[in-house]
């Protein structure tokens, strides 16, 4: 009997704590903006990463691969054409992105460097 109730309690815990997971899926691929003294328009496709200031031109300011640690964790490395026209990258290196919150209309995430110390928290807005 103790054990039933054991597993009753175990399987209710799980639920309950799934259904606090946050789902990052639909933050994999799309259009995102942060807006800081400049706006950042982000643009996910795949493994890469494009970033515009200001809006959506032809050539992006910068390009990252994305690869996913898990489900709200991800790290974005500078593609060689952005180290070379971004020297300040070779110094921080890649980027370890954790989501936090997710919500209809945005996400919050923290951004750290292993190279240097650097801790960034962003409220993004989803716009795709």
């Amino acid at each position: 009997m103790k054990k039933a109730i054991y597993i009753f309690l175990l399987f209710n815990c799980i639920i309950i704590f799934n259904s606090f997971a946050i789902d990052c899926s639909k933050l994999k691929f799309g259009k995102f903006k942060i807006t800081t003294d400049d706006t950042y328009i982000l643009v996910r496709k795949g493994n890469l990463q494009y970033e515009y200031i200001g809006k959506i031109s032809q050539k992006p300011k910068s390009v990252f691969y994305v690869k996913w640690i898990s489900d709200c964790v991800y790290t974005l490395t500078p593609t060689e054409e952005t180290y070379e026209e971004n020297p300040i990258y070779k110094e921080v290196g890649a980027l370890t992105v954790t989501i936090n919150e997710v919500n209809k209309n945005y996400y919050v995430a923290v951004t750290t460097s292993k190279l240097v110390d650097l801790e960034i928290t962003d409220k993004i807005e989803i716009i795709h």
